[in-house]
Parts: structure tokens; C-alpha cells; sequence
């Protein structure tokens, strides 16, 4: 254990960001847990990893989140593994640019407290996304960031509790708190997230995962509770994959809501409204992490698999384009209806 201590200090470089060496800290944590459950066989580990990635690969695609909510069990720590080495990092690079470009928070920092809420976010993914843009655009803010993470407790409570300790040891700032809820859209005793005091709340990739259920009568409900019970001035920012029907979805989901990025300034990607027919646009900005200098991205782990197994299996998501929308509540009486 020492000696897996001494590597994973050797791997976090002063130079990397502090997001960035919140997710390595977390991510040789898992790690570690995934070589004790391999009984330390590097082959079975490798292997196991592989096939965690090649799942990754198939369940986040457009065409199979349109097709339905794909059942893995992230309970287990190779998959967890998987899904932070895979897609952690570039989800939450691309929410911290879009939280810029959208200036969500610009206006916010005279305020002596602001919360943020994520709906979904898995391992902790906005949460780092989050954390990454106050490090880097609000240095000076003197106020409390209370960051709340929304989703299933039964598949990501252990990366919850090893992210925790990651940014307590990284981060050491006394501004910002940051806490976990469990939340399952489809289920009628846990699709009510407290949000009431929430100033922004996030839906990062989050849409796509439970479009191909949004006429299921719970989720039909959880979005209605959050309209009615979001307060006056809160801002909704969606952002994710280029996908028709979420994008039609989310804009009749807050047709009572001002939108405040109507996507008329590049760079931007246009999509027809089903149900208008007509042409319209939406902001749109891309994400390269191989362009990111502050960034480690796992290179040993990357170059260990690709001397057994194809590169494109064992490849991340390094490059990515991500729409995104932000919608203001103006009033209390905000509804969805599809």
C-alpha cells in the first residue's frame, strides 16, 4: 500500500490543475480497489478494464441512449473505473466551458452564497466540471459555492466517498462545500430533489440518459416537481450531445422559462424543430483535452493496455462538441407539458 502510495504522489504534477488532480487522486483510488478485487492478476485487471471500456463505449453513444437507459452495474469498481477513465474528465472540462460561455454564474459573484445543483453527474463528473470553473474564474469570489450532486446512491456512494477525500486533499479551500443525494428519476420515492434553493442547476449529459423514459409517469412527475418547486430567477443549463429529440424535448420541458442563450451568435449548430418545422440554432462549443496543457490524462494506465489490446478500445474521450441552452425561471408557475 505504500508503495501504491508513493506512485500515485509521483503521478499528480504540481503543474496538473486541481480538477485535474482530484480526478487522478480518485481515479488511482479505484483503481486500487479494482486490483484487490482482481487479487493483484494484472492480466484478469487489464482484461476486466478492457471490457469495462468497451462498454463505456456502447452506452454512451447517441444511438443507444435512444434507444434506452443502458443497465450497467456501476456498483462494481471496473466499471467505475471505466467511466472515470473514459468520460470523467471531458465531461467535466466541457461543463466548465460551458458554464463560461454560458456566463451562468457571471452575474452571481456579489452574492455572499451560491448553490449549485447537478442533476446526474455519476462518479462526481459536474462536480469537477463545477469545481474547475470556480478555480479558474472565481479566485476572488468571497462567498460560500455549496455544490450538490443529484443521483443513485446505490451505484456511486463508494466514488462519492473516495472523491470527497480527493478534494479535501487537493483542493484545501474553506469557500466550498460539497455534498451527494440519492436521486432516481424513474423512482416515486426519490424523483423529488431539494432544490429549492438552488441558483443553478445543471443537467450535463444528464437529458440523454432518460429521454428514451421521459413520458414514464415518474419522470413526467420529477421534472414537474422540480419546475413548480425551482425558485423565481433560478437558471436551468442544459448541455450535452447534438440529439434531436432531447433537444426538442428540454425546450417544450421549460417553454414557460426565458431563454437566455437563443444561440444566434457562432459558434452555434442549427437543428429543425419537429414540431415547428422551422430551423433553429443552438450555441455549440468544442472540447479537445489533448489541447488542455494542464491536464494528465492517464498516459501509464493508457499505455499499459494499448501493448495488449486494440488502441481504439482502450482509447478516452479526449474530443467532443457540446451543445448547451440556459433557461431562467421567471415565475412560479412554470410547467412542463409534452
Amino acid at each position: 500500500m505504500a508503495e501504491f502510495e508513493s506512485k500515485m504522489q509521483a503521478w499528480i504534477k504540481d503543474e496538473q490543475c486541481e480538477v485535474g488532480r482530484i480526478l487522478t487522486r480518485l481515479l488511482f483510488d479505484i483503481q486500487g480497489k479494482c486490483l484487490e478485487e482482481a487479487r493483484n492478476d494484472v492480466n484478469s485487471f487489464r482484461e476486466r478494464v478492457r471490457n469495462a471500456l468497451c462498454k463505456m463505449h456502447e452506452a454512451h453513444g447517441v444511438l443507444a441512449l435512444g434507444q434506452g437507459v443502458q443497465k450497467i452495474t456501476y456498483q462494481d469498481p471496473f466499471y467505475q473505473l471505466g467511466y472515470l477513465y473514459k468520460l470523467s474528465m471531458l465531461s467535466g472540462r466541457s461543463l466548465s466551458k460551458v458554464i463560461y460561455y454560458s456566463r451562468a454564474m457571471e452575474n452571481r459573484t456579489m452574492q455572499t452564497s451560491i448553490t449549485v445543483v447537478c442533476l446526474g453527474g455519476g462518479p462526481g463528473s459536474d462536480v469537477l466540471g463545477v469545481l474547475d470553473y470556480f478555480v479558474k474564474c472565481m479566485a476572488h469570489f468571497q462567498g460560500q459555492l455549496n455544490i450538490q450532486l443529484y443521483d443513485r446512491r446505490d451505484k456511486w456512494a463508494a466514488c462519492w466517498g473516495s472523491l470527497k477525500t480527493a478534494i479535501n486533499a487537493e483542493l484545501y479551500d474553506g469557500r466550498i462545500s460539497v455534498s451527494f443525494h440519492d436521486f432516481d428519476v424513474t423512482t416515486d420515492d426519490k424523483n423529488k430533489p431539494n432544490l429549492q434553493n438552488a441558483d443553478i442547476i445543471t443537467m450535463h449529459y444528464f437529458m440523454e440518459e432518460v429521454y428514451s423514459e421521459r413520458n414514464e409517469p415518474n419522470v413526467v412527475e420529477c421534472f414537474d416537481y422540480i419546475l413548480q418547486t425551482a425558485k423565481p430567477g433560478a437558471l436551468f443549463l442544459y448541455s450535452g450531445m447534438f440529439m434531436y429529440g432531447a433537444i426538442d424535448w428540454v425546450h417544450q420541458l421549460f417553454n414557460n422559462c426565458e431563454l437566455l442563450t437563443p444561440g444566434t451568435e457562432p459558434p452555434h449548430r442549427w437543428y429543425q424543430n419537429h414540431r415547428t418545422t422551422l430551423t433553429e440554432w443552438i450555441p455549440c462549443i468544442e472540447v479537445n483535452l489533448n489541447h488542455e496543457r494542464d491536464l494528465q490524462l492517464f498516459d501509464d494506465i493508457k499505455g499499459d493496455l494499448e501493448r495488449f489490446y486494440d488502441p481504439k478500445e482502450v482509447a478516452q474521450r479526449c474530443h467532443g462538441k457540446v451543445i448547451y441552452r440556459l433557461y431562467r425561471k421567471v415565475n412560479n408557475h412554470s410547467h412542463w407539458y409534452w
